[in-house]
């Protein structure tokens, strides 16, 4: 496996293991663009179009904030991610653009779950399957797969933050129950 890509084993039930892929997935925190103001719109493409393609464009951790303001400006070339300061993905080609046609804008970032949307997520490919026990006798163990988007993210740490993530769900939920009587 390379080094964004990572295979855990969780002993118990699906239903343990199942929690904690879901909580790779929905509770690691992440900035992605929120809002794109376009000044000079020249190209083929739609203001809309073009703010959907760079608000699910994945940056590398700490090289925005929420409080980011990223400018972009190209003009008679493709739009790559290179373009984009703090992409984490520099040879993507975000928009195809044609000799004479301009982009000018600037991207407002904000923080997030992949509960709240998906261009928030750091983890893809998550999956999970059963692995063979030692014996009948063994709790059911089950392997759970995933890739880091970016290569700045280390998948140990991800894994680490996504259970701290559950643990605090589960305070949470046992608090409630508490409180409730």
């Amino acid at each position: 496996m390379d080094r964004r890509r990572w295979r855990v084993v969780v002993d118990g039930e699906p239903s343990r293991a199942n929690a904690a892929r879901r909580a790779l997935i929905s509770s690691l925190r992440s900035v992605a663009p929120d809002r794109v103001e376009i000044d000079v719109n020249t190209s083929a493409h739609t203001d809309e179009y073009i703010a959907q393609r760079l608000g699910l464009l994945p940056f590398r951790r700490g090289a925005v904030t929420a409080a980011s303001c990223v400018p972009l400006r190209v003009r008679g070339r493709p739009v790559r991610g290179s373009d984009v300061d703090g992409a984490a993905h520099p040879d993507a080609e975000l928009l195809p653009m044609g000799h004479g046609q301009e982009v000018a804008l600037r991207m407002r970032f904000a923080e997030g779950t992949g509960a709240t949307h998906a261009r928030f997520a750091r983890a893809v490919a998550v999956g999970m399957r059963p692995v063979e026990g030692g014996g009948e006798a063994d709790p059911p163990r089950h392997a759970i797969d995933f890739e880091a988007l970016t290569d700045d993210d280390c998948p140990r740490a991800m894994w680490s933050e996504a259970l701290d993530a559950l643990d605090a769900l589960l305070s949470r939920a046992e608090e409630e129950v508490r409180r409730r009587g």
